[in-house]
């Protein structure tokens, strides 16, 4: 449209300077969230960034083109190193980071049509291999798998990017032998990374986009079934797990399965072997406020021993009529301050991980592992106003988001908590699992 010539009853909204609650991220928000990781570098830089992808508005698809994803990524990336000029970044592709979206080809497609998406993986190569995030080895691996890689940013510690739209039940190539758990094969290569991260001695975290549990909603059976499978075999490799694509501040635990059927696995705080958190997103897409974490990690072990959540609440500014003060970014929660606290399960006998206590609290000197997250769901059925905290980070202390402190949602938060595939997020219902 030419400029005002939009009429007014067309209008739901005009476009707040800052962001709105039903919109994507204006670059103003962009730019606010990137000067909020500056000043969190004052003191020290960070030492790894991982970036969960959708990094290209959620737009019509007459709108997406090769060329709106090329310059969202090159500006995007741009701005992360400008933020972050000594850090490496570790990026996983999104399934709105590709024209059109929510596709990804399988290689072992006929007659030329694996390449439809080859031009995004090699623009994806160029650009890490740019900003310095990665070598000609790794420019070579994101284009032959997919947009997806593996380095190891320190030592003792590889981490494996792979591309999750190949269990993402909106790219429609997903259904061509969909009875096959892996038709593109990116499940072995991100198996065989393991494998060699286990004859290496090297902990692992891996990162993706389109979370494989929780509710059930994004993801697929077979796929998310295999790759929980392997989470249990590598379960001593794997030291954390990050995906993103709700947008939402939630996390999944994974627990002990080798019988190939992880929706008969049993959800015992002393089985738990994984922990995946899914990434609070920048955008405000739909009804939430901008967030950014920052992991405080032992750098030994490579588990994380706390985070920071910070967000903005874009409420404050929503009918702000002058824009040059900018937005201020909050500290939310610390994951250990707000959930170390079993003292309500312990005194009901239902505390079960395998960590001693102190006085009720989990000890300083013990790391947020799958342990820790599994006696959150036994803490949140004891203390049931527990879920109603949860549900207020969800969304990032959003006003928009719905209460969660009767008994019937504290049991749906746990549910979805321990639902680490398709099969059991499917299982807990759709009742209470977003706050969108």
């Amino acid at each position: 449209f030419d400029a005002g010539s939009i009429p007014t009853t067309n209008i739901s909204h005009p476009a707040d300077y800052w962001g709105y609650f039903k919109c994507d991220s204006p670059w103003s928000l962009i730019a606010s969230a990137m000067q909020g990781l500056s000043a969190l570098q004052r003191d020290s830089p960070l030492d790894l960034a991982l970036y969960t992808g959708d990094l290209t508005t959620h737009d019509e698809d007459w709108h997406i083109s090769r060329d709106l994803v090329k310059y969202s990524e090159q500006s995007l990336f741009d701005m992360f190193h400008h933020h972050m000029p000594n850090t490496t970044m570790v990026v996983a592709l999104g399934n709105h980071d590709s024209a059109p979206s929510d596709n990804a080809v399988p290689n072992s497609l006929p007659d030329g049509r694996a390449d439809q998406l080859s031009w995004d993986w090699d623009n994806v190569a160029k650009l890490i291999k740019s900003e310095g995030w990665g070598n000609d080895s790794t420019a070579q691996t994101i284009r032959s798998h997919y947009g997806g890689y593996s380095i190891t940013p320190r030592r003792g510690l590889r981490v494996i990017t792979f591309n999750t739209d190949f269990w993402y039940r909106s790219n429609v190539f997903n259904y061509i032998h969909s009875s096959h758990p892996d038709y593109s094969g990116v499940l072995r290569w991100v198996t065989d990374e393991l494998q060699a991260a286990e004859d290496a001695h090297e902990r692992v975290w891996i990162v993706g986009h389109v979370l494989p549990g929780w509710d059930g909603y994004s993801s697929m059976d077979l796929p998310t079934n295999l790759f929980y499978q392997i989470v249990t075999r590598f379960r001593s490799t794997i030291a954390h797990m990050f995906f993103a694509h709700s947008h939402e501040d939630t996390f999944s635990v994974y627990y002990h399965n080798t019988n190939g059927n992880a929706s008969s696995v049993s959800q015992h705080t002393q089985d738990a072997v994984g922990i995946a958190l899914h990434s609070p997103a920048i955008t405000p897409l739909t009804n939430m406020n901008p967030g950014i974490r920052v992991l405080h990690v032992d750098p030994v072990t490579y588990d994380i021993m706390d985070y920071d959540q910070y967000y903005t609440p874009l409420q404050n500014v929503q009918n702000a009529t002058e824009t040059h003060t900018g937005l201020a970014w909050h500290h939310l929660y610390s994951a250990r301050d707000a959930y170390g606290d079993f003292r309500a399960s312990q005194a009901q006998g239902t505390y079960a991980a395998p960590v001693q206590l102190d006085h009720g609290l989990w000890p300083q000197h013990a790391p947020l592992n799958a342990s820790f997250w599994a006696a959150i769901t036994d803490e949140i059925l004891a203390r049931p106003s527990l879920a109603g905290q949860f549900q207020t980070f969800q969304g990032r202390n959003s006003p928009l988001s719905p209460p969660c402190y009767n008994v019937a949602c504290a049991r749906a938060k746990a549910c979805f908590m321990r639902a680490g595939s398709f099969a059991l997020g499917k299982s807990c219902g759709s009742a209470y699992s977003t706050v969108q």
